[in-house]
């Protein structure tokens, strides 16, 4: 009897310190999830804050060279279309012509790439030449983040 007696207070004792045990462990669980949830949000706040801060800060800085770099750009080609003083008819053959077309295509993206030639971008691998905006042009600066 001294037997079963000792094995029920143990059995009692071992379900009292479960009951305290087990809601203290899940208490502390979902304390430490808590925490650990709102220090890392906290943390990706701070960093997309800084990431964003930093980008806007180097958007800024290089602003001035990358409009020194297309102003440059563009002016020669200007410089090249009005020593030339063409009719739109002429500007349109000549662009036609030097991309190598038989006749009349949409100028825009060739106009683009006759810019870069004049510049002597597309020989240096800094532009692609391309005759079309939608296949060609935008897939391209798209994947090179120019878009």
């Amino acid at each position: 009897m001294a037997a079963k007696t000792k094995k029920a207070k143990t059995g009692k004792i071992r379900n009292k310190l479960l009951l305290c045990i087990v809601p203290s462990v899940a208490i502390t669980v979902v304390v430490l999830i808590t925490v650990t949830t709102i220090l890392s949000r906290n943390a990706l706040i701070k960093s997309a804050k800084s990431e964003l801060s930093s980008s806007l800060t180097n958007q800024s800085d290089n602003i001035e060279s990358w409009l020194d770099e297309n102003l440059q750009f563009f002016a020669t080609a200007k410089k090249t279309i009005e020593a030339a003083n063409p009719t739109d008819q002429e500007l349109q053959a000549m662009l036609d012509g030097w991309y190598g077309f038989n006749s009349r295509v949409e100028w825009c993206a060739t106009f683009v790439s006759w810019c870069a030639n004049e510049c002597g971008y597309i020989d240096n691998g800094i532009i692609p030449k391309f005759a079309a905006c939608e296949s060609e042009g935008v897939a391209w600066f798209q994947a090179c983040g120019l878009w």
